[in-house]
């Protein structure tokens, strides 16, 4: 037993075979899952007055436009679902996922992470995918622990990091197994980031940012390397503060 918890191919097929097995329904077309909306579907067919993906989209980018955005810190999560667990287990890390701590030049604070959406999202047709929304809305609706890390910019104020987060909303959610397996096992030797997982998202800012260096690759880490108590994440330029609880 020892020896299979120990085994990273083992366990990433536990956590791949339970998340798209979980998945599956929210990937598939609602009609599928929903008679009475296949019959209606069949009667009569009246397209929405407007894309819902694109709307999703749209509103993001509607909550920032026109704002500077510096890098605050990181926000950690440990949460109690099946899947964080799964993450957790996997990584042999204590959180399962991670998110950028964003201050707007209006003092509002926002949390950018590629995260998941809501059923009714899904059922429009709107996935997992890179988002922004309001800090103090995730602390609210978050169903487990949050903490965060404030990073310290060597030169003073960090960097505008609006036009990453414009260019990079709406990305949606890296599903493809062998990535998911290359990631775990950090074999990932480069990404086109046409997907992100959570953790490859806050390094590609970071490298963006000069913080991180190239290698290794953005998708090579895994949420918990931003915790306090791993020496995995080595930043230049900055530092990462100790770990401060919001929930």
């Amino acid at each position: 037993m020892k020896f299979i918890r120990q085994n990273n191919f083992f366990k990433f097929s536990v956590l791949a075979y339970l998340f798209f097995s979980l998945t599956a329904y929210a990937t598939n077309d609602i009609s599928e899952h929903d008679p009475q909306q296949t019959t209606m579907n069949l009667v009569v067919f009246i397209p929405p007055l407007t894309n819902p993906v694109e709307e999703f989209l749209e509103s993001q980018r509607r909550m920032i436009d026109g704002k500077s955005l510096t890098v605050e810190g990181v926000l950690l999560f440990d949460g109690h679902g099946l899947i964080s667990q799964l993450v957790k287990y996997c990584t042999w890390k204590e959180y399962s996922h991670v998110g950028i701590l964003l201050r707007a030049n209006t003092g509002e604070r926002f949390c950018f992470e590629l995260y998941d959406t809501l059923t009714v999202q899904k059922s429009q047709g709107i996935f997992a995918q890179v988002q922004i929304t309001p800090l103090s809305s995730v602390i609210n609706n978050y169903n487990g622990r949050i903490v965060k890390r404030d990073i310290i910019h060597m030169q003073g104020t960090g960097p505008d990091a609006s036009e990453f987060v414009h260019k990079y909303l709406g990305t949606p959610l890296e599903r493809r197994p062998i990535e998911l397996l290359k990631t775990l096992v950090r074999f990932n030797k480069e990404a086109d980031f046409t997907t992100f997982l959570c953790s490859s998202l806050v390094v590609l800012l970071f490298q963006d940012l000069g913080y991180l260096l190239s290698n290794p690759s953005a998708n090579s880490y895994h949420p918990g390397d931003f915790a306090q108590s791993t020496k995995w994440m080595k930043l230049q330029n900055a530092t990462l503060e100790d770990e401060i609880t919001l929930k």
